[in-house]
């Protein structure tokens, strides 16, 4: 008879229902964010993202504080500072980039539209309020999470412009 290790099943799943929120939360924000969405995403039913975390709060907590430490390891990484990685262009075409400046979009937009409930996750968690104190209290992180938003915002509005200049050239 084969051993079934229980503990690493319940984990898989636990990490299957995070990275689905992490994706819902991203993409929706909080409000737009269901837990019929999570459920849907990580392929299981409801009943179990409420086993699991038991309220919609305590994942966007979890989503939060996991894109705060992406972002704060990024930002206190010697060699970025010191290479300006950023800029690089091979660096941009990673997948590594692409999640963290999601992260970076995902924290600045929900602080600005969910300043509330953010709030309330730094008042309860001393890691969250200790990440957001050396991110935004730092010149070089704020200049660094600058880059990376206006490196996206300049890719996104190229490949629009690439996308309707195309369009009216087929016209």
């Amino acid at each position: 008879m084969k051993k079934i290790n229980i503990e690493n099943k319940y984990s898989q799943v636990e990490d299957k229902i995070l990275a689905a929120a992490n994706d819902t939360f991203i993409q929706y924000g909080y409000y737009g964010t269901t837990i019929e969405k999570i459920a849907l995403k990580a392929g299981v039913r409801k009943a179990s993202v409420h086993y699991y975390f038991r309220t919609k709060e305590n994942m966007y907590a979890r989503v939060f504080k996991n894109n705060l430490i992406l972002v704060f390891d990024f930002l206190n990484n010697q060699e970025s500072h010191r290479s300006n990685i950023v800029r690089q262009s091979n660096y941009q075409s990673t997948e590594k980039r692409k999640t963290l400046t999601l992260s970076a979009w995902f924290i600045i937009n929900e602080i600005k539209v969910n300043g509330r409930i953010v709030s309330e996750i730094i008042s309860l968690d001393e890691d969250v309020n200790r990440l957001i104190s050396s991110i935004f209290n730092v010149t070089n992180n704020l200049a660094m999470l600058e880059k990376l938003i206006l490196n996206q915002f300049t890719e996104i509005v190229n490949q629009n412009l690439r996308y309707t200049i195309s369009g009216a050239i087929k016209n």
